[in-house]
């Protein structure tokens, strides 16, 4: 099983897909999850393309099968987020919570989402981290952390309209993305393993937004559900800064995901967050947030920004033609090249008895070589224009990318 690329068609995205080997329309075969509802399902819950059924086995094994199925999944346009699936995505997880979920399961099943559909290069990172470039939010998750680059506003000269005055570079934090448990068994993200444990010092709330993570912590932001809002319009370096909602980086914890969504609607709509339930926490002056995940290159592992490329990594060492043929150009790559961490669950039974393995994580790897001087369709490597191709495939938490120098390419 390897992770495969389309056809380059007209008026449609690039995309890629799990499969056994290269096809024209991918499919997703049944999910096996563990038992994520507080109460076993007796029917199935179906919702869109999405249908979860509950399985009790003789021994009194519970576990769960998703099936996955219907046009919005498989067809792809011009979008690089299609509305139809995204919107069937999003009311198959409300209903999951309506339904009442263990803690932790909504974000594994959006994990196992992400890792089996076939998904387009943007949507890599929507199903995954909720990355919406358009809108501009991205949810944070566990196991991410996030760069705080500070700026400082200096006044170097009495008149107020020098152009001397105003923010200069400052320095940089990072903030490790935690989950915890609280004393009521629910999950909360928070800033910093250390600070998101303990439970003083207690911090007096702000106004005017907030200097670093110790500004988001304690009970007022202790929420399982975060995300992050980009303004729509930064204030000018000559200025003094804005806290406003709507000129700041700004976090938005929920208590759940339907709560999130609605904070969503408001903040796109109105830059505010209305009366949805929940908190939202802005940093003073020209503070920028820039989410990150970690991956393996060349065998070390290292913090990226989400959106960050496989070209983007490869230009760090060489440079990588594009507009290139898969007719007419073969690259000299190592199969384990790009790889990527696989969450799998597995029912079976021995005798009467049953088991659910789980297997992580299980790296596979993704096509990136092709065959020289072939029309044929392999799945692998492929240039959609004179400005993308497989290259351009962005990089999710665990990704392996792997090669040795020097990279060559030849022409035939």
């Amino acid at each position: 099983m390897s992770y495969y690329f389309s056809q380059p068609a007209s008026n449609q995205q690039p995309y890629v897909y799990w499969a056994n080997g290269p096809v024209t329309t991918p499919t997703v075969a049944a999910l096996t999850l563990p038992a994520i509802f507080t109460t076993p399902l007796t029917s199935p819950l179906v919702s869109g393309s999405f249908t979860m059924t509950g399985v009790t086995t003789g021994n009194g094994l519970v576990y769960n099968q998703l099936a996955i199925a219907g046009g919005d999944v498989t067809t792809f346009d011009n979008t690089p987020i299609r509305s139809a699936l995204r919107a069937d995505v999003l009311a198959f997880l409300l209903a999951l919570e309506a339904q009442g979920l263990t803690p932790g399961s909504l974000e594994l099943v959006q994990q196992m989402l992400a890792l089996y559909l076939p998904v387009t290069f943007t949507e890599t990172l929507f199903y995954r981290y909720g990355f919406d470039p358009a809108n501009g939010y991205v949810d944070l998750r566990p196991g991410m952390r996030l760069r705080f680059d500070f700026e400082a506003h200096q006044k170097i000269d009495p008149a107020p309209n020098d152009v001397l005055n105003g923010f200069v570079g400052s320095g940089t934090s990072y903030y490790e993305i935690a989950e915890t448990a609280s004393p009521t068994s629910t999950l909360l993200a928070g800033l910093d393993p250390f600070l998101a444990s303990v439970v003083n010092p207690a911090v007096a709330p702000n106004t005017g937004g907030g200097g670093g993570a110790i500004d988001m912590h304690g009970q007022a932001f202790a929420y399982p559900y975060f995300r992050l809002f980009l303004p729509k319009s930064f204030s000018s370096a000559d200025s003094t800064g804005s806290a406003g909602l709507g000129q700041s980086f700004v976090l938005f914890g929920a208590t759940t995901r339907k709560d999130l969504e609605a904070a969503t609607t408001s903040y796109l709509t109105t830059a505010t967050f209305g009366s949805v339930s929940g908190v939202a926490a802005t940093f003073r002056g020209r503070t920028v947030v820039t989410p990150e995940i970690s991956m393996f290159l060349l065998g070390d592992a290292t913090w990226v920004p989400i959106g960050t490329t496989v070209r983007h990594l490869v230009r760090r060492y060489a440079i990588v033609p594009r507009g290139l043929s898969p007719q007419t150009a073969s690259f000299n790559l190592p199969s384990q090249f790009f790889s990527r961490p696989m969450t799998s669950f597995n029912a079976s039974q021995t005798g009467q008895d049953w088991t659910l393995t789980w297997t992580f994580p299980l790296f596979v790897p993704g096509q990136f070589n092709f065959t020289t001087n072939s029309q044929s369709y392999n799945g692998g490597f492929q240039t959609y224009s004179n400005v993308l191709d497989s290259f351009d495939l962005p990089v999710t938490g665990g990704d392996d990318l792997s090669f040795g120098m020097p990279l060559t390419t030849s022409f035939t």
